[in-house]
């Protein structure tokens, strides 16, 4: 945003791959969230029916909360978005052979902010390291939701939470 503040899941210095982590911002970010699943889980919730995602940085959050500290839940679904390429994420997954969660991303094939490319290759190097993936590209899609894009997250979650 050319220097200027801006309110989202945690800190950055630049969009781009090769970025830094503001792993602290990032583990502050994942705290909070995790209260959230923490709670649902002693509600009686089972954490492998529960699914973690969101869009651009909020897909962002969920394969740091996902592959780093809750690695117990059904599965992960990231719209939009991205890993750094030298992420802690990596380096984590890299000591798990067995119990990843499965992935569902979904990339827009012209987005301007998060380009595909490095959509692509977060969703490679995870599948590369054991994670179960599927990937659909919309070639048409900016950087923004559709809805045949939704309808097959929809079919993904019915699938993976036996519903």
């Amino acid at each position: 945003m050319n220097g200027a503040l801006s309110n989202v899941w945690f800190d950055r210095k630049k969009i781009a791959p090769t970025a830094d982590e503001c792993i602290e911002s990032v583990d502050i970010a994942c705290e909070e969230v995790g209260k959230i699943l923490r709670e649902e889980a002693d509600s009686g919730i089972s954490k492998n029916k529960i699914v973690i995602g969101g869009f651009s940085m909020g897909g962002a959050l969920a394969y740091h909360l996902a592959y780093r500290f809750h690695r117990d839940i059904a599965g992960v679904f990231s719209l939009s978005s991205f890993i750094n390429k030298d992420s802690i994420i990596y380096q984590e997954v890299k000591q798990v052979k067995n119990g990843l969660p499965p992935l569902f991303a979904a990339h827009g094939g012209k987005d301007p902010l998060v380009l595909f490319d490095w959509g692509v290759d977060t969703v490679k190097a995870l599948e590369s390291l054991g994670v179960s993936t599927v990937f659909h590209e919309f070639p048409r899609l900016h950087h923004e939701l559709g809805v045949q894009e939704l309808r097959l997250l929809e079919e993904w979650l019915s699938k993976i939470l036996n519903v």
